[in-house]
């Protein structure tokens, strides 16, 4: 699942990077930066089985102005068991959608955004990397970072993280890039258990980075 954006609906439409989404030859972009990708393969350490294949999807706003999409997603089990899932959409700073981490349980951006105290610590976070493996059911795999209360991210990536006050919206520098997006508390996937979430896009690569913190 793939974003471009216009002005205008008829066009031009581009992604994050300026790329159109046109071709002039068949082309399959699975693996491809064309078009900013909502979510790819991926496997949170609770999930039983990974998720791959998302896609025949379905975008709205509810009556109380919430954003949605309604998609499908494969087992990697090679089971081809499919799921529906309903994700909520969240806006960047800077204008993009972006899928909250979770399937959707009635969760809603604080008013006023939260504090430092109550976004840092611990997180499991995946990065949607485009270079995996589909026609091997590969998905993305949890790696582990700190969002330390004095703006800095240790463990498996080292960088620099930091709110905008009265806001939603999170920045996180690390990897050699800057990830844009919003702080939002959810329920974990398939259990009752509410912790702190973030989902963003990177804005030089625009690939997608998801954070739950560990209960």
């Amino acid at each position: 699942m793939r974003i471009f954006r216009s002005q205008r609906p008829d066009g031009d439409y581009v992604d994050l990077l300026g790329n159109t989404p046109y071709f002039d030859r068949l082309v399959q972009n699975f693996n491809l930066s064309v078009g900013m990708r909502l979510m790819g393969g991926y496997k949170w350490r609770n999930f039983n089985v990974g998720q791959v294949a998302q896609g025949h999807n379905s975008a709205f706003v509810d009556d109380d102005g919430r954003a949605y999409m309604v998609f499908h997603t494969r087992t990697a089990n090679g089971t081809e068991g499919h799921n529906v899932k309903v994700h909520q959409l969240f806006m960047t700073k800077e204008g993009w959608p972006v899928a909250a981490p979770y399937q959707t349980t009635g969760e809603a951006l604080k008013p006023g955004g939260y504090t430092v105290s109550e976004v840092a610590g611990d997180y499991e976070i995946i990065l949607h990397e485009l270079d995996i493996d589909y026609a091997n059911l590969d998905v993305n795999q949890p790696k582990f970072i700190t969002l330390t209360e004095d703006g800095k991210i240790t463990g498996d990536y080292e960088g620099t993280w930091e709110l905008e006050s009265g806001t939603s919206y999170i920045s996180l520098h690390f990897n050699g890039q800057e990830y844009s997006g919003v702080t939002v508390s959810m329920e974990i996937e398939y259990t009752t258990i509410e912790t702190m979430t973030f989902t963003a896009v990177g804005l030089n690569d625009q690939i997608t980075l998801w954070g739950s913190r560990c209960p």
